[in-house]
C-alpha cells in the first residue's frame, strides 16, 4: 500500500534555493513551494526585506503590489499567485520566469547591440503590457489606470523561448480602492536614468512617462549603451535625444522606410512634451511591424542564442541560500534558522527566518557551514527608489558642480496679507485724520524646482522652510527672496545664496570652494 506524504504543518512551506534579484523593499528568491499531498512547484518569492519589516509603509506597498498584479492578467506581465505572511514578513508568491532580464542580456552582447527585430519585438511586448495595465479593471469594472513608474532593462525578463515579462510593480501608481500605501511622497520615484523630464521635475506621473522609459530602453537595446539621464531644459533635451539617435540609422538594417519609421517613433517617444508621445498601443503596432521587416535575428532566434548564457552568468553570480519558510509561522517558533538573505557591499547581514520545529538540526549545520566555508563575494544592490536623505555639512573644498534652479512660469502669487500697524500720528485740526496704512502683501512663490546634476544630495532653504532631495527638489509655498542652496558633491558640501522672486532659471557653479550663482 502506498503511504501518502505527510501534510505540511502550519500551512504552505517554501524551501529557498538562491537569490535571483532585489527590489525597492524586498529581495526575490527562487523557492520550491511545498503544499499538501506532495504538491511542489518552483516559484519566485519576493520577501519583504528584514530591514523594512518594521516599516509599515514597506509592508503596505508590498501588499499593494500583490493586489495590483493580481488584477493584471496579461501574457507580458509576471503572474502573481498569492500573498502570504511568513513569520513577521510579507511575501509575494509569483510564477517563476526562467531566463534573464534585459540588463543581463546586454551584459552578454556588449559591445555589440541587440538585433533590430529582437529589440523591436521586446518593445512591442512591453508596450502591450503597459496598455493592458492602464486599461485593466477591478471587480466593479472600474479602470485601474496602472502606471508602472520604473520601466528599465532590469525590470523586463525574457526567456530562452522569447517570452517577455514586465516585473516589479512595487512603486506603481494605481486608482484602486483598498490600496493601503500612499503613492504621493517627496522625492523621485523610479530610476533617474530612465525618467521622463516631467518626472525629474516632479510634475506628475502620467502614462506617457512609462512610454518615455520604454523608448529609452528600446534605444539602449539597439545601441548597446544607455541613453542616460534626461536634461530638464527643452533645448538641451532635444540636442540630447538627437545625439543618441544619430548613429541609429547606420545600425539598423532593412528597408529605409522601416528604419526611418523606427527612428521617428523613438524620437516622439522621447519627446520633452508628454502630450506628443505616442500611446502604448500605437508604439506596439510600429514596433511589431519593424520586428517583422527589419533584417537580423528574430527575438526567438536571438533568445535561443543569448539567454542561456545570460542565465548561466546570473546563476553563477547569485547567492545560494538555505532555509524553509512556513506560512503562518511566528518569529518565536522553536527551531528557527538564521539564513543569510540580504546582500550588501562586501558582506552579508544575518536575517531571521521562520522554520518548522523539526529543522533545529539544520540550523546547527547551516551555522557550521557558514563558519567553516569561504567568505561570500560582495553583491551590489540596485535601489530604484530615490529617498530623501538627511545630510550633515562638512568643510568645503574645490569641487566642480553645476546647479540649475528652475522656477516654473506662472507660479508666483502675492496674496498673503501681512498686517503692518501704522505709527500713531496726530493730524492737524483742519485736516481729516489719516487712515492707517493698508497691509503689505508678502510675495510668495507657490512652486520652484531645484535641479542639480551629479550630486549626492540637495538642501534648499527659503525663509523658514527647508526642502531636501537627491537629483531634484520641489520647493513649494515659500516667501520670495533669498534661498540658500547646498549640494553634496562627492562627500563635500558647497553652498550659495540665490534670489527666487520671479519665474526664472539660475545656474550655479563651484569655484575655489565657493558656489557662485549667476
Amino acid at each position: 500500500m502506498t503511504v501518502p506524504p505527510p501534510e505540511v504543518p502550519g500551512g504552505r512551506r517554501f524551501e529557498l534555493k538562491r537569490s535571483i534579484g532585489s527590489g525597492a523593499f524586498g529581495d526575490v528568491f527562487l523557492a520550491e513551494q511545498v503544499g499538501g499531498a506532495g504538491f511542489r512547484r518552483m516559484v519566485a518569492l519576493k520577501l519583504l526585506r528584514g530591514s523594512a519589516a518594521g516599516a509599515d509603509d514597506a509592508g503596505r506597498r508590498m501588499r499593494d503590489e500583490a493586489r495590483i498584479l493580481g488584477r493584471l492578467s496579461h501574457r507580458h506581465i509576471v503572474e502573481v499567485l498569492d500573498l502570504v505572511q511568513l513569520g513577521d514578513r510579507w511575501a509575494v508568491v509569483m510564477a517563476y520566469v526562467p531566463g534573464a532580464d534585459l540588463e543581463q542580456v546586454l551584459d552578454v552582447v556588449r559591445p555589440a547591440a541587440v538585433p533590430g527585430p529582437a529589440a523591436c519585438a521586446v518593445g512591442g511586448a512591453v508596450a502591450r503590457a503597459l496598455h493592458g495595465a492602464w486599461h485593466a479593471t477591478d471587480d466593479r469594472g472600474r479602470q485601474l489606470k496602472v502606471v508602472h513608474r520604473d520601466i528599465k532593462p532590469s525590470n523586463v525578463r525574457i526567456t530562452a523561448d522569447g517570452e517577455v515579462k514586465v516585473l516589479d510593480f512595487g512603486v506603481a501608481r494605481v486608482d484602486m480602492e483598498g490600496r493601503e500605501a500612499q503613492t504621493r511622497r517627496p522625492g523621485l520615484i523610479g530610476t533617474e536614468a530612465y525618467m521622463a523630464p516631467e518626472r525629474l521635475l516632479l510634475a506628475g506621473d502620467v502614462p506617457a512617462g512609462d512610454l518615455y522609459a520604454l523608448a529609452s530602453t528600446v534605444l539602449e537595446l539597439l545601441r548597446g549603451t544607455p541613453l542616460g539621464r534626461s536634461p530638464v531644459r527643452v533645448d538641451a533635451h532635444a540636442a540630447f535625444v538627437e545625439a543618441a539617435l544619430g548613429d541609429l540609422i547606420g545600425r539598423l538594417e532593412g528597408p529605409r522606410e522601416v528604419v526611418d519609421e523606427v527612428v521617428v517613433l523613438l524620437r516622439t517617444g522621447l519627446d520633452f512634451d508628454p502630450a506628443r508621445r505616442p500611446v502604448p498601443a500605437v508604439f506596439a503596432e510600429v514596433m511589431d511591424r519593424a520586428a517583422r521587416k527589419l533584417d537580423g535575428l528574430s527575438l526567438e532566434a536571438f533568445c535561443a542564442r543569448v539567454v542561456p548564457e545570460a542565465e548561466r552568468r546570473s546563476d553563477a553570480g547569485s547567492q545560494l541560500v538555505g532555509g524553509v519558510l512556513v506560512e503562518g509561522g511566528g518569529p518565536a517558533d522553536p527551531g528557527s534558522v538564521d539564513v543569510d538573505l540580504h546582500p550588501t557591499v562586501g558582506r552579508w547581514r544575518r536575517r531571521r527566518l521562520v522554520a518548522t520545529g523539526f529543522l533545529g538540526a539544520v540550523s546547527i549545520a547551516l551555522g557550521l557551514a557558514s563558519w567553516l566555508g569561504p567568505p561570500l563575494p560582495p553583491v551590489l544592490l540596485r535601489e530604484p527608489v530615490v529617498a530623501v536623505a538627511e545630510v550633515a555639512p562638512v568643510a568645503p573644498v574645490v569641487v566642480p558642480a553645476v546647479v540649475a534652479v528652475v522656477v516654473p512660469p506662472e507660479q508666483v502669487e502675492a496674496r498673503v496679507p501681512v498686517a503692518t500697524p501704522a505709527a500713531p500720528r496726530r493730524a492737524p485740526a483742519d485736516l481729516p485724520p489719516v487712515p492707517p496704512a493698508p497691509p503689505i502683501e508678502a510675495v510668495r512663490v507657490s512652486r520652484a524646482m531645484v535641479v542639480v546634476a551629479d550630486v549626492g544630495a540637495i538642501e534648499v532653504t527659503c525663509g523658514d522652510r527647508t526642502f531636501r532631495g537627491s537629483a531634484s527638489v520641489r520647493v513649494v509655498d515659500f516667501p520670495a527672496g533669498p534661498c540658500r542652496v547646498r549640494v553634496d558633491v562627492g562627500g563635500t558640501w558647497v553652498s550659495a545664496d540665490v534670489v527666487i522672486d520671479a519665474p526664472r532659471e539660475v545656474a550655479c557653479r563651484a569655484s575655489d570652494g565657493i558656489l557662485v550663482c549667476r
